[in-house]
């Protein structure tokens, strides 16, 4: 059970399935914790080895960590779509024993992730979230005469063994990596359904902004790609990376030779049209 409930959380999902593989529907988070509460991890050495750099992980950010009051590391940033919280449960709840909690907090694409790797565990969850976390960070053992300067150069830290006592907590689990729907599923009428929605707020932004197109347009400039978006303007042949042009204010498809078909410019005319209309 999850959260000592007998509520059948996969089963609940489940019914969402097919909304999910659409595009129609998606998870925006799931929190997922795993409690040692047999002693089996130190919260000082937990705090060492982060301290020291001697972890190996796929958050990009330096590890945050609170030593007074209450003891928690995060690994991955405030903002990141993977986060993960190792922290001192028992100092939290104010409670006489060991219990140190390793909580995911998991957002769209990684929420996404757990749920497809879900299926394929069903109700070993204990072992699904073990894999899962071994994928995402391991506490490393440094060979002889290897300093911490001299790992984080290596190319492959992946070589590296990891710690016992961190292989014995995840009860020498195997590596379960990421998960992710076709790209395929994501396709241009997908996307011309979502812009539809936003229409009639972008027509109101402008109108506040007084009528300020280039400005808007530098914005979206900056705007990032998610994965599924990229792939849909690859396989268009066009560069992800590349810029909308700038229109000048004013400016409506009667007066700009904008190429209706192509897929990178034709929402810029139906934006164009409906708010002349």
């Amino acid at each position: 059970s999850m959260n000592n409930s007998d509520f059948d959380w996969l089963g609940f999902l489940k019914k969402y399935d097919s909304m999910f593989r659409s595009g129609d529907a998606h998870i925006a988070r799931l929190d997922i914790a795993c409690d040692d509460i047999e002693g089996l991890l130190d919260m000082k050495k937990l705090q060492e080895y982060t301290y020291y750099d001697k972890y190996v992980c796929r958050g990009k950010n330096t590890p945050d960590m609170v030593i007074k009051g209450k003891e928690t590391i995060y690994f991955g940033s405030e903002k990141s779509d993977r986060r993960l919280r190792i922290y001192n449960k028992a100092m939290e709840q104010k409670v006489d024993r060991h219990w140190i909690r390793i909580e995911f907090q998991l957002r769209n694409d990684n929420a996404m992730s757990w749920y497809l790797n879900w299926l394929n565990y069903e109700d070993r969850i204990g072992e699904l979230f073990a894999g899962v976390l071994l994928d995402y960070l391991r506490f490393v053992q440094l060979p002889k005469g290897m300093n911490v300067q001299t790992m984080k150069e290596q190319r492959n830290q992946g070589r590296l063994p990891t710690v016992k006592w961190w292989d014995k907590f995840l009860n020498t689990c195997n590596r379960i990596p990421q998960l992710y729907l076709p790209g395929e599923e994501y396709d241009f009428s997908r996307l011309q359904r979502a812009a539809k929605q936003t229409h009639s707020t972008v027509k109101t932004l402008m109108l506040l902004n007084g009528g300020d197109w280039p400005e808007y347009i530098n914005e979206l400039n900056k705007t990032k790609l998610n994965r599924h978006q990229r792939e849909l303007v690859c396989r268009a042949g066009i560069d992800p990376n590349g810029k909308l042009p700038v229109l000048p204010i004013g400016a409506y498809t009667d007066d700009i030779d904008l190429p209706q078909e192509d897929p990178q410019t034709k929402w810029i005319s139906e934006l164009l049209k409906k708010d002349r209309e």
